[in-house]
């Protein structure tokens, strides 16, 4: 039985680009509510996608996004993690982060530039990535994981590919150094991973991604600089063309 607490199925005023989702809720490691929208492929043994948005955003990030994925063959948990506020896009509210009061911990930080309580937030944040491939491995143990991050979360995906080495697969948009008290600790970590990776960056972000790209050490890895992108998973709704360099990188892992 698949263990999941439904909340809302969303299947009204679809565009042709949309696809039906259920909100769930599940536990983090530290018992925080998590807040998610599951996107199921029909094929039951599809592999699926881990979706993370960048700072101060939410699962929203992927609503165009994700129902793509689903055509493409994968099925995708979009998560809310602690380190959100809102999506600019959709303005889908980030639900876990309002349980965590990160909205009053981006409020302190407007009025002091005090920046402890938010690297500790983003810090916390693991252990929501951490419950999320807990929950796919609960639910769907058959299922090959893969993990999508965006701007922060495309970092800390590397990490999370060393300690879940069953992980199959790595899409990284906007990854960086964004460590301040370790600049290269990224390229260290896709230096060790064992998994195909695809890093996109925007029009101006070569120095920021190309660093990482270069340290992976596995054969299978493609770089995709977009010429209109700006930062993010945004990127793809900004820069159409960079699907076609999703789709040929994941072409060959959904058959």
């Amino acid at each position: 039985m698949k263990l999941l607490t439904i909340i809302v199925w969303s299947a009204l005023n679809l565009s042709a680009a949309d696809s039906a989702y259920v909100t769930i809720n599940f536990k983090s490691t530290d018992t925080l509510t998590v807040t998610a929208d599951w996107y199921e492929n029909k094929n039951t043994k599809s592999p699926i996608f881990l979706l993370f948005h960048r700072s101060a955003s939410s699962r929203g990030e992927y609503r165009s996004i994700a129902p793509e994925l689903v055509k493409l063959g994968f099925s995708c948990l979009a998560v809310d993690l602690r380190w959100g506020l809102k999506d600019r896009t959709t303005s889908v509210m980030n639900q876990t982060a309002l349980r965590y009061g990160t909205d009053k911990t981006i409020e302190e930080f407007r009025k002091t530039q005090n920046r402890e309580m938010i690297d500790y937030t983003v810090t916390e944040s693991r252990k929501d990535i951490e419950a999320a491939v807990q929950w796919v491995r609960t639910n769907y143990s058959g299922s090959k994981i893969w993990i999508w991050g965006s701007s922060i979360t495309a970092m800390h995906e590397f990490e999370m590919a060393l300690q879940f080495p069953s992980v199959q697969g790595l899409v990284a948009f906007s990854p960086g150094e964004y460590e301040p008290k370790d600049t290269t600790i990224v390229q260290r970590w896709a230096s060790q991973i064992m998994q195909p990776c695809l890093v996109v960056c925007g029009a101006k972000e070569l120095d920021l991604s190309k660093p990482i790209f270069d340290a992976i050490q596995h054969r299978d890895k493609q770089f995709c600089h977009s010429t209109k992108g700006s930062h993010g998973s945004v990127i793809l709704n900004e820069d159409r063309d960079v699907w076609n360099c999703v789709r040929d990188f994941l072409k060959p892992f959904t058959h």
